[in-house]
């Protein structure tokens, strides 16, 4: 009975164009990929994902992730945002403290230098797109000292504060049409109504202990 193998009639060189072919595309098959995908779950800075992406043979897995964003300006990302998966040509997890280690040219698996990038959308709430910079999220905006000790607030009351210590605070509420100002009451912290206390003249405000009024 004749044999199915043809090696005897494949030209060497074809059957070494195939060798090379196969192996290139086993190595890309292998290299991290920039996918969609969309937050399913946010856990502090990390999120978790869920590639957006359909295959009759595979199920894409959740997997866990950073952001790519720095500590300095971290956005309020939410289960649903979309975006894509950002890979780096080499192992991240002793930046992100998240697996710990450091990279070196070692293989890894492809799952270990991924990022979530967000993308913007169509269906994104209407903006100026004038101005130089928007945020915030479902909770309102909140910008802090890297001391965490003075901060401004925007809730999703629309209610102001701003706070330059413990015990220097200015909140300003239009839902209860309010604004308060609140500073030690020892007789040398001033609070200054209608002008910045240097330019005019200023008059005690009967009964209270340090709250100037302009006069002149």
């Amino acid at each position: 009975m004749p044999s199915s193998d043809n090696s005897q009639v494949t030209p060497l060189w074809k059957t070494i164009a195939q060798y090379v072919d196969r192996r290139i595309r086993d190595h890309l098959q292998l290299q991290p990929k920039k996918i969609p995908v969309t937050v399913t779950k946010v856990d502090k800075e990390f999120v978790y994902v869920q590639p957006d992406m359909h295959s009759k043979t595979y199920t894409f897995p959740t997997i866990k992730v950073a952001q790519t964003f720095s500590q300095h300006a971290r956005e309020p990302t939410q289960v649903g945002a979309k975006g894509y998966i950002e890979t780096a040509d080499y192992y991240v997890g002793g930046e992100t403290a998240f697996s710990g280690g450091q990279a070196d040219l070692f293989p890894r698996g492809n799952l270990t230098p991924l990022a979530f990038q967000p993308i913007s959308s169509s269906k994104f709430s209407e903006r100026n797109y004038n101005q130089y910079h928007v945020q915030g999220g479902p909770d309102g905006y909140h910008l802090e000292s890297s001391d965490g000790k003075a901060f401004h607030d925007l809730d999703k009351d629309h209610v102001h504060t701003i706070q330059s210590d413990d015990k220097h605070i200015v909140t300003v509420d239009k839902k209860n049409k309010k604004i308060t100002l609140q500073v030690p009451a020892d007789g040398e912290h001033q609070i200054f109504l209608g002008g910045d206390g240097v330019t005019g003249t200023y008059a005690l405000i009967p009964g209270s202990i340090n709250v100037y009024i302009r006069t002149g």
